[in-house]
């Protein structure tokens, strides 16, 4: 091995050591508070991570029905909502019995995956170590960032921002660096992760590259090779999301599940510009009024004054930024845009993680030509000036935080672990259970919500007692239901999905005149509702794992090889 790999190596794992301490530096107001922030998704998010825990704890890694939480109600909502970038959480949840701590754990873990990829995209792009490690400390110590994880505890949003500098890097690659002919497996891919994390995260960034590549279309050379390559990363991208996609797609074409009014302008808590400003300075994240931060304000003011010193690059993530803040609230006419695909983000306040990521990289610029310009050739000199930009980045949004997690309520008990009351869903709107419902099984809500099924005629409420969870599985075994050949459960009936048992035999399925699913067989006894594998879900399976081998072989593989070549000579 060369001299100068081993320094190489040296410094990357500095590099690293100083990722874990930041990690830790990310959750530290949680060590202080001991609970978690009952944030607004909080128990929407943990019934998910719970679910998957208890399914790969039986050794069901596809598991579609949700049996063990949300109400043992059979609700597939992984087939509507993707789960596959949580399963650190759910790894951390298997391993540390505490439920606190799992979570708290599953937050530095992507903390610290956040801080490396946005440094090496930034490096990618820059080859500036300084820069690109101060635009990742910027970005994964954005206030927007911690909204994500600690006021909103919305998992999908804050793993799609620590997935998207992937994407951007991939499209920046394939407008304008024709060379690198792998750009459209880092964008395929990129986008993939994001399809799979959080839908409306990738229709905001979709959104956004679409407008960029709009304006910047015309500067691009090679604009066959481009169109080339950005059909390949789509193609790539569906591909290596079809284990979600296809499922997801399937049940919307073989049947309606309505459309909603959505009107954006009237999102509940809408906030004027001014109340933008005041919010990223004071962090009291109250009334859904939130913001970019005080390093982000730094950043809006520092990068006016310096702007013509900025490189080309930065100027257009400088304005883009400036204008993702300024859409985020109500200065912007979001009436124009009501009923219109872009109302289904709902709230404005999402784009400011477009704004975190695009920030970041100007204060990553602004941070290196400020060291570069103000300190001498002494190593000790230009270290000291790091430390200093360094706490000046992160204790500043600790306070934030801190003060973040004083205004959120929560559940806490003198042992720090998270502990859910056990009314936490007080009707079935609390986990959004018609939104993934059919039109025409809208009205059952009520009736599953409360275990009531219909047996002779006579609506029956159920005792959880007599219902047993299993992997994408539920029985009920209730003295009443064992005894009639045709039952309506409390579970809402979806096309192609599920399939009855009773006693090893399989039983007929149909909606029943209300919406629910009902089942009728021969046989008396138990009843067993699975998951249906239908062609649809066995598809997306394999497409994604062929794309995913595929892809990384493609990125990956060459490069692996080459590198031994290089060692053998």
């Amino acid at each position: 091995m060369s001299k100068d790999r081993k320094n190489s190596i040296k410094r990357y794992s500095v590099l690293l050591f100083i990722f874990i301490i930041l990690s830790i530096l990310f959750i530290l107001p949680l060590f202080k508070w001991h609970y978690l922030p009952f944030g607004d998704d909080m128990d929407f998010n943990v019934d998910r991570v719970l679910e998957l825990k208890y399914n790969f704890l039986h050794f069901n890694f596809y598991p579609q029905l949700s049996t063990y939480t949300f109400r043992s109600l059979a609700y597939p909502l992984n087939v509507f909502y993707p789960w596959y970038t949580l399963i650190p959480f759910v790894f951390f949840e298997m391993i540390i019995p505490n439920h606190m701590w799992g979570f708290v754990i599953g937050f530095a873990f992507y903390a610290f995956v956040g801080l490396t990829i946005s440094y090496v995209v930034v490096k990618k792009i820059t080859n500036n170590e300084v820069q690109s490690f101060f635009a990742s400390v910027c970005y994964i110590f954005s206030e927007y960032l911690s909204i994500d994880a600690f006021r909103r505890f919305d998992l999908g949003e804050f793993v799609g921002m620590i997935i998207m500098p992937i994407a951007f890097y991939g499209f920046y690659d394939v407008l304008f660096k024709g060379e690198n002919k792998k750009s459209w497996i880092i964008l395929g891919l990129g986008m993939s992760l994001l399809v799979l994390t959080h839908m409306l995260s990738t229709l905001i960034v979709s959104m956004c590259l679409f407008v960029l590549f709009f304006i910047f279309f015309k500067k691009v050379e090679n604009k066959k090779m481009v169109f080339l390559n950005l059909l390949k990363s789509i193609l790539i991208c569906i591909g290596a999301s079809a284990i979600f996609l296809f499922p997801f797609i399937y049940q919307n074409i073989v049947q309606y599940f309505g459309t909603k009014t959505t009107t954006i302008s009237q999102s509940f808590y809408p906030q004027g510009f001014g109340t933008l400003i005041m919010s990223s300075l004071n962090s009291e994240c109250q009334n859904f009024q939130y913001g970019i931060g005080v390093c982000g304000i730094l950043i809006l003011i520092l990068g006016l004054i310096y702007f013509k010193k900025l490189s080309n690059l930065s100027k257009v993530l400088y304005i883009a930024g400036s204008i993702t803040f300024f859409m985020s609230s109500t200065a912007f006419p979001w009436y124009l845009l009501d009923n219109t695909i872009i109302s289904i983000i709902q709230f404005p306040y999402r784009l400011l993680m477009l704004t975190s990521m695009f920030y970041a990289f100007v204060g990553g610029e602004i941070i290196a030509k400020a060291i570069a310009n103000y300190t001498n050739d002494s190593q000790h000199s230009k270290m000291f000036i790091s430390a200093c930009f360094l706490i000046g980045l992160i204790v500043p949004q600790i306070g934030q935080t801190q003060l973040m997690l004083q205004n959120t309520d929560s559940f806490r008990n003198g042992y720090g672990e998270l502990k859910k009351d056990t009314g936490v869903y007080k009707k079935f709107t609390s986990f959004q259970l018609e939104t993934y419902t059919p039109q025409n099984e809208q009205g059952a809500c009520s009736n599953v919500y409360d275990h009531v099924a219909i047996i002779d005629g006579n609506s029956t409420k159920l005792s959880t007692k007599n219902i047993k969870s299993e992997p994408n599985s539920i029985v009920y075994t209730s003295k009443l239901v064992k005894d009639f050949h045709d039952v309506v459960l409390p579970i809402l009936y979806y096309k192609d999905m599920f399939k009855a048992e009773r006693n090893g035999k399989a039983a007929t399925v149909y909606c029943s005149e209300n919406g629910q699913l009902a089942v009728k067989s021969s046989n008396l006894g138990p009843i067993k509702i699975s998951y249906k594998y239908n062609f649809a879900s066995i598809l997306g399976i394999i497409c994604s794992l062929v794309c995913w081998v595929l892809g990384l072989i493609l990125l990956f593989g060459n490069n692996k090889l080459g590198r031994v070549k290089n060692e053998e000579e």
